[in-house]
């Protein structure tokens, strides 16, 4: 039986709070799994789904896209590919982070100087050529409540990639974990839609 973009959201949801509790500390910040950049933060959340779902997540792991060899962050073999971005309105420190929105909002492709964007993803996986369905996650990290509301630019992200961009997203799923142990990431909720391919 094929997996659903909703197991995957709520699994990883599940996975980044088990890796929270762990305290892990990425360099001088505070404990906890939000200070992590990215690609730790996904190697921590899927070495607890390799652990504890190994028949869902045993061979998932980075791939290269087929044909032009730039990386995807997540491939579920058979199931997936999976671009991943953060989204954190605020620092460690509890300063708001200037820049957060662009790394999900900036309109430009991939390859645009700087961008490296949500919607740049979005625009990479509907021109992808993976066996697999294609989907972008997105996890946001904030105060609980939020100061900030992450959910603000997850709904102006649905509007640049299918209106703006043309690009189809299927409906969107989401996870939250509340009770993380960093005093600044609060919670964190993870946000996933298939990208569907163009023509």
């Amino acid at each position: 039986m094929r997996l659903s973009l909703q197991e995957v959201v709520q699994d990883f949801a599940g996975a980044l709070k088990k890796a929270d509790e762990k305290r892990p500390v990425e360099g001088s910040y505070e404990p906890g799994i939000g200070p992590h950049p990215e690609e730790k933060a996904l190697d921590l959340a899927l070495g607890q789904l390799k652990s504890s779902l190994p028949d869902r997540y045993e061979d998932a792991c980075p791939r290269t896209y087929p044909s032009s060899g730039r990386e995807c962050d997540l491939v579920i073999p058979g199931d997936w590919a999976i671009e991943v971005k953060l989204a954190r309105p605020y620092r460690d420190n509890g300063d708001v982070s200037p820049y957060w929105v662009k790394k999900v909002l900036s309109p430009y492709p991939d390859d645009y100087p700087g961008s490296r964007s949500a919607v740049g993803d979005c625009l990479k996986l509907d021109k992808a050529d993976f066996d697999e369905r294609t989907a972008l996650m997105v996890i946001g990290y904030e105060h609980d409540p939020p100061k900030i509301e992450v959910g603000t630019a997850i709904e102006s992200l649905e509007l640049i990639v299918e209106v703006v961009q043309d690009v189809r997203l299927g409906p969107r799923e989401e996870s939250t974990a509340q009770d993380l142990v960093h005093d600044v990431f609060e919670q964190s909720t993870v946000y996933g839609w298939e990208v569907g391919q163009s023509g």
